[in-house]
């Protein structure tokens, strides 16, 4: 007869007690008579506040090192090209962009960051790209379809826009994608799913992309995956909306939170995705959407954004913390 550890090259060790340095292991424990594993629980809480409270604005890098940028607010109206960078308890304004705009697509980290589309004032869609080098920003070659609300991720120099609005006139949500090489964009496979207002996680040969408005009858809750040629339709998440925050660092791990529910509304709620399926996870303490996002689907940030009734400077930290479960069958 064939067995597991034939099949797997590795068998499940039988302890009397749970070890304490355990992190992704499986064990049997003979005390118990329970078979026990590792799995993350997750939970977030209070960071340091941005100087400037706004919505539509976009962040990258890591929980102890983030950058956010763009944004708008209102009353009154007002479009903003400040940029913020974070050190892991303090938002510190540093040289704003040359393109005054929101609800851009980013990427990269807090000294090597890439701005990609948005609104400009007065409400005019840019295909404007800048890049950031830790102290100044630079205009780089332009997106081949000016848009905003695309999702976006990557390196400065390898990175992806997804989906979003076109420009007037004739305004339309697109499933266009574009790759950027650090000097220029190329059209390359499109979405499945036409929307904007996505979450994004991954690279530009391996990203998710979560979520968004699709037009009426509204949100969805549709996630595609890239292998650097392709999307395909994956596990959806279990709650349709547009607006939201993604951890951005992977494709096989990451996380989805806060966003505008259909008809209306924002919520705070979280859900974590394990390259398989999407689990309802710790919400938000304070609902919003169209936040920033930066770091890991262990060690997250939502930053910013609108809280009915008004925008926001509140930063929230998400911890994945290692926690002793028992593997039980239905």
């Amino acid at each position: 007869m064939t067995e597991y550890k034939g099949i797997r090259g590795f068998k499940v060790r039988s302890l009397g007690s749970d070890p304490t340095n355990n992190s992704g292991q499986i064990w049997y424990n003979t005390t118990s008579n329970a078979l026990k594993y590792t799995g993350g629980i997750g939970a977030w809480s209070s960071g340091g506040a941005l100087n400037t409270a706004r919505y539509g604005v976009v962040g990258t890098g890591t929980q102890t090192a983030a950058i956010a940028f763009g944004g708008y607010s209102s009353p009154p109206s007002t479009y903003y090209n400040k940029a913020e960078t974070y050190d892991g308890s303090t938002w510190t304004e540093v040289t704003g962009m040359g393109t005054t705009a929101w609800l851009r697509g980013r990427a990269g980290t807090q000294t090597a960051a890439l701005a990609t589309g948005g609104t400009s004032p007065p409400d005019n869609r840019t295909a404007n790209s800048e890049t950031w080098n830790g102290s100044a920003w630079s205009e780089g070659n332009n997106l081949n379809t000016a848009r905003n609300v695309g999702s976006g991720g990557g390196t400065s120099t390898a990175a992806l826009v997804i989906g979003g609005y076109t420009a007037d006139p004739g305004a339309a949500r697109v499933a266009i994608v574009e790759k950027w090489n650090g000097t220029s964009w190329t059209e390359v496979g499109n979405i499945n799913t036409v929307r904007d207002q996505m979450a994004q996680a991954g690279t530009a040969t391996a990203s998710l992309t979560i979520g968004g408005d699709f037009g009426p009858p509204g949100k969805t809750d549709v996630v595609e995956s890239w292998d650097g040629t392709s999307w395909t339709e994956i596990n959806d998440i279990n709650t349709a909306r547009s607006g939201l925050g993604g951890g951005p660092a992977s494709s096989t791990f990451a996380l989805a939170f806060g966003g505008e529910l259909p008809p209306g509304g924002s919520t705070g709620l979280t859900e974590q995705y394990d390259g398989t399926s999407w689990t309802e996870a710790a919400d938000l303490a304070t609902a919003r959407r169209l936040m920033a996002s930066a770091g890991t689907a262990s060690l997250g940030l939502c930053i910013g954004g609108y809280a009915p009734p008004t925008q926001t400077t509140a930063t929230e930290e998400w911890n994945l913390v290692d926690t002793t479960r028992t593997v039980t069958v239905s």
